[in-house]
């Protein structure tokens, strides 16, 4: 039975990274011995490759004095015929094999076969000047064409290799998928985080170094998964987008390798959703119904002056709500008050957007664009189970609390951390996004949140408790764009002072 599914991105992986850095020997008794050495501090990888094999192997350490001083390295050894025969059947030759090479004959994952080949033996990442590079070098000319095709298929420039071939970006400039293509190589996958697969991501002495790149959304394929959700079928699917089902199958696969995990189960009687599609499908529906209304948002609107549309995030002004309405409807008599819900990682963005007019939002600090007028302080509190030894206590400190399990808490602004502390950034499980979630979100899972105390009027449940913390109060604002000086908003800003005064 064979052990390599080539298609696989981590066996096809492995097979590019083995062509390039890694020894094939016969043995004594044709039994075949592999190696790989690779420096200490990438061990991890070599681990990851014996697990790709059910038989025998081992990954040891040695020492080897240099010019430079000693040099660590582990040294993964894996002894067996079956594997050895697999291994000259796709293309790795026993003995010396640098110009023997040549991509597999077999169908084969592209983009993680070029990875490996690239780790092992070509390197990635940016020059002195800031420009892209990409360098592979080999004494195979079928492994030198098949990565010049790679380079013209991706960045539409053609490279030249003959004998040991090297292709450089020194013109990246000219060059603009040179970004597309390093992105492409030097993508992780889950199964290979750490080690050889993003040696040199990074710029060359700068802060960037071993960054993760973004990935290049393809919105289409969003779309063909959300279709092949409904449908479960991918003739079905294929034929609402009116496209043959081997393309439709092939773009599904890209953005598999592109999100690095298996999204859909096939087998010959039916298709399913993995559960990291079914996390997938269920972002790609917000991005791409987010994607659907950016036309809506750039059409010109039709003024309203009667409208001002009033986002409030949490408890907003809590029990000063009232009198700040009642100043502002004094003020200006024929506005009418929208409300929308905020959330905290858009509280801000939301306004100055110029999707909102108002927001009543927790203030951390300066953002440009926006001014703030405080309208209430409320003191901080840690939200805890009922049951908690923590409940019942009349202050708790952060000494209190630091070894307690906290939610991860969301927030796109910098000065968050520095009101909830590391914990509240840090915690496990899906950030909380809305700050009426917390006292559910704390009953459900055991873990403890911050909040303000007002959110005990507002927010209360028989099964948590709000317990009084040592730590800054919650200062909650009114904001506005700076440059929004009409009549309406400018009475918002002076009921705040109002009611905050008062």
């Amino acid at each position: 039975m064979p052990h390599l599914d080539l298609t696989d991105p981590a066996h096809a992986y492995f097979f590019g990274f083995a062509q390039t850095d890694g020894s094939l020997y016969a043995g004594t008794g044709q039994k075949g011995r592999l190696m790989i050495e690779l420096a200490v501090q990438d061990e991890a990888v070599l681990h990851e490759f014996a697990g790709l094999f059910p038989v025998h192997s081992r990954v040891s350490r040695r020492v080897r004095t240099t010019n430079f001083g000693p040099h660590r390295s582990a040294v993964w050894t894996l002894c067996d015929l079956s594997v050895r025969r697999e291994l000259v059947g796709l293309g790795l030759p026993a003995g010396p094999k640098s110009a023997l090479v040549a991509p597999p004959t077999v169908p084969f994952s592209t983009r993680d076969y070029l990875r490996g080949l690239v780790d092992g033996d070509g390197s990635v990442g940016f020059t002195r000047t800031g420009r892209p590079f990409l360098s592979f070098v080999t004494a195979s000319q079928p492994l030198a064409d098949f990565f010049c095709a790679q380079v013209l298929e991706v960045t539409g420039w053609p490279c030249a290799g003959s004998g040991c071939a090297r292709w450089w970006t020194s013109r990246a400039t000219e060059v603009p998928g040179t970004v597309v293509l390093c992105t492409r190589v030097c993508a992780e996958h889950d199964r290979f985080r750490t080690g050889v697969a993003c040696r040199t991501v990074g710029r060359a002495g700068g802060d960037g170094a071993g960054r993760r790149r973004r990935w290049a959304v393809d919105v289409e394929s969003l779309r063909y998964l959300l279709t092949l959700a409904e449908e479960l079928h991918f003739g079905r699917s294929a034929r609402r987008h009116y496209l043959d089902p081997g393309h439709f199958s092939r773009r599904i696969q890209r953005l598999e390798r592109d999100v690095g995990a298996r999204l859909v189960e096939r087998t010959s009687r039916r298709v399913a959703l993995t559960p990291a599609g079914e996390r997938v499908v269920a972002h790609a529906r917000t991005v791409l119904a987010a994607l659907d209304r950016l036309p809506e948002a750039a059409a010109p609107r039709e003024p309203d002056d009667g409208a001002l549309r009033v986002g409030v995030l949490g408890f907003g002004a809590a029990d000063r709500w009232p009198a700040l309405r009642d100043v502002v409807t004094a003020a200006a008599p024929g506005v009418h008050l929208l409300f929308e819900d905020l959330d905290m990682d858009d509280q801000y963005d939301a306004v100055r957007r110029g999707d909102l007019d108002v927001g009543l939002v927790q203030h951390l600090g300066a953002v440009d664009g926006l001014e703030f007028r405080t309208v209430l302080r409320t003191p901080s509190v840690v939200v805890v189970p009922a049951s908690s030894p923590l409940a019942d206590a009349p202050l708790l400190t952060r000494d209190d609390v630091a070894d307690e399990p906290w939610l991860r808490m969301s927030s796109a602004h910098p000065r968050f951390r520095d009101w909830v502390g590391p914990a509240g950034m840090d915690g496990r499980g899906s950030a909380v996004r809305h700050p009426a979630s917390i006292p559910a979100v704390v009953a459900t899972t055991g873990r403890i949140g911050m909040h303000g105390a007002a959110a005990a009027a507002f927010f209360p449940r028989p099964d948590v408790r709000f317990v009084p913390f040592d730590a800054p109060p919650v200062e909650v604002a009114v904001v506005t764009r700076v440059a929004d000086r009409r009549p309406a908003v400018e009475s918002f800003r002076r009921a705040a002072d109002a009611v905050a005064a008062g």
